[in-house]
């Protein structure tokens, strides 16, 4: 009798362990929202296929990507891109607020350097600008803001560059290069008829001193095998 009530014990105990494995769970797309630096304990991949993932999601619907999200065995790249991509999704029909908010949280709590790049050039725009891309009468509550348009650009090429050591995966790191290039030019030239009075030389030291807790988060959300030490 011991025996068995050992042997049921065991089996409960493996059963649990096994439900609270990241590997065998699915999330709600309100517990990914609320995930803050990858508390849940997404799973990353050693070496993943990041120009397969983009591609797929770039093709799929809004509700495909909420499904994608929803998914058991969700891991940290589906989790950090599908959020980034559905918030695309929403500025594709110009909800705007909706599009931010999950651009930002891409960003913020996902370390996604796609969601940092848009960032960077949607604060460079003036108000105007964006609205001219959204339905007529549309008001959104915007203002361009060089400096969050620096910061995110700064992190979007530090994470980027991060990637691609620690997961050998140069695709986004090309990606970045590509359509940040326009970015990188305005900055470099720091014409002030442009830029108006915002101080790139002080925003660039705030910035490179924070590229060090960057890396410590990338570190720490996306989990990565591959020591560079």
């Amino acid at each position: 009798m011991k025996y068995y009530f050992f042997v049921i014990t065991l089996l409960f105990t493996i059963l649990a362990c096994e439900s609270d494995n990241p590997k065998n769970s699915n999330y709600s797309l309100e517990q990914l929202e609320k995930n803050k630096q990858n508390a849940l304990g997404l799973e990353s991949i050693e070496k993943p296929d990041l120009l397969a993932l983009t591609q797929k999601l770039n093709e799929a619907k809004k509700e495909e990507i909420e499904k994608l999200l929803q998914k058991k065995g969700l891991n940290f790249f589906e989790a950090s891109y599908g959020l980034h991509y559905l918030g695309n999704r929403y500025f594709a029909e110009d909800d705007f607020e909706k599009g931010m908010y999950y651009q930002q949280l891409a960003a913020d709590e996902y370390l996604n350097p796609y969601a940092m790049l848009r960032l960077a050039i949607i604060y460079s725009k003036t108000k105007e600008e964006i609205s001219s891309k959204l339905p007529k009468g549309k008001k959104i509550d915007f203002e361009r803001d060089y400096e969050k348009s620096f910061r995110y650009l700064l992190l979007a090429i530090n994470t980027a560059v991060l990637t691609m050591e620690y997961f050998e995966d140069r695709s986004v790191m090309d990606d970045i290069n590509k359509f940040g290039a326009p970015l990188v030019e305005l900055y470099e030239k720091r014409d002030s008829s442009l830029l108006k009075d915002f101080d790139i030389a002080k925003s660039e030291e705030k910035a490179k001193k924070e590229l060090p807790d960057i890396k410590a988060a990338f570190l720490r959300v996306y989990k990565p095998k591959k020591s560079l030490l």
